[in-house]
């Protein structure tokens, strides 16, 4: 039996047995560095994470990274394949990125929001944050909060049928 950690991102583990037809314990964990603490430990065979937590884990020798789970080679570990590229049946088109947007309230005047956006994606595009980013395995996707929204839309309509699946509800 394969027991799989998650701390961040818990539909991670479902999305990946749906799309493979395999069974895994999922794992859940209050935070990112115990579930990392006990990968490395052998507690648990497998943790899905964001790539700051395992970078320099894996970097060390100290957990093996088996592959991405965005579409692209991550540019700060080119050598780690990506999930679709393992050859695996159902992850040809496994995607299970960790993005993060700035939000206001609703309501907030449209000239406020512009300003925001318009620093935000400023500060994105500067070297020292794209390298910081790069090196943190993330990528800078400066946006219009039209582009944003669009975005959160259609990750509600593509994870929809897994929280079905798992039967997952907010408590």
């Amino acid at each position: 039996m394969v027991r799989v950690a998650t701390a961040v991102q818990p539909i991670w583990p479902e999305y990946f047995k749906l799309v493979t037809q395999t069974f895994v314990v999922h794992v859940p964990y209050r935070g990112t560095a115990p579930s990392v603490s006990d990968a490395v430990a052998g507690q648990i065979q497998m943790v899905f994470t964001g790539a700051p937590a395992i970078i320099p884990m894996v970097k060390a020798g100290k957990l093996k990274a088996i592959g991405v789970s965005s579409p692209k080679r991550m540019e700060s570990m080119p050598d780690i394949p990506t999930l679709a590229e393992s050859g695996v049946k159902g992850l040809e088109g496994f995607e299970a990125d960790q993005w993060y947007g700035l939000v206001a309230p609703a309501g907030t005047a449209p000239e406020i929001v512009k300003k925001l956006n318009q620093l935000v994606n400023a500060s994105l595009t500067t070297p020292e944050i794209a390298t910081r980013l790069r090196s943190e395995g993330a990528i800078a996707t400066p946006a219009t909060p039209e582009a944003f929204s669009a975005l959160i839309q259609s990750e509600i309509k593509r994870w929809k049928p897994v929280v079905a699946n798992a039967k997952i509800s907010a408590d």
